[in-house]
């Protein structure tokens, strides 16, 4: 695992993901987007986007770093 600090006021490329040949070539789209939202909001807005957007995938980095 590698956690960066991030310039979020620059809009320039601050990190970029890396994954092991193959890990992704069978995902349906290579969009990926961060959402930083109050903790009392994340469950409303996982629940939103399920419902208005059922093929977005949506993780809690939180919870994967916490795993990790």
């Amino acid at each position: 695992m590698n956690v960066r600090e991030i310039s979020w006021a620059s809009f320039a490329m601050n990190f970029a993901m890396t994954f092991a040949p193959g890990a992704v070539d069978d995902i349906p789209a290579p969009f990926i987007a961060t959402v930083i939202v109050d903790s009392d909001a994340e469950t409303p807005l996982q629940s939103r986007l399920a419902r208005e957007l059922p093929n977005v995938t949506s993780v809690r980095i939180r919870d994967a770093l916490e795993l990790a």
